[in-house]
């Protein structure tokens, strides 16, 4: 998906499509930690303007969740 965003014409509503649902099925389904963070930079780089508030909150709610998990892991 990410490299159709790459190709897709820069201001389409295919572009603004495939940033919301790219974030969406990145937050639901990754397999990783690693691998959702890798794949929302890369987001973040293609969809430019399309990135809403939502995403960046989210992203930055998971962040800091996972912070917080290292953290309580880290004191045991």
């Amino acid at each position: 998906m990410l490299t159709f965003l790459k190709n897709s014409p820069a201001d389409s509503q295919i572009r603004k499509d495939l940033v919301s649902k790219i974030s969406m099925l990145s937050e639901k389904f990754a397999p990783s930690k690693q691998w959702y963070i890798k794949t929302i930079n890369q987001l973040f780089e293609l969809g430019g303007t399309f990135i809403t508030p939502n995403v960046i909150y989210n992203f930055t709610k998971l962040l800091r969740e996972w912070e917080e998990d290292n953290e309580n892991e880290e004191s045991r």
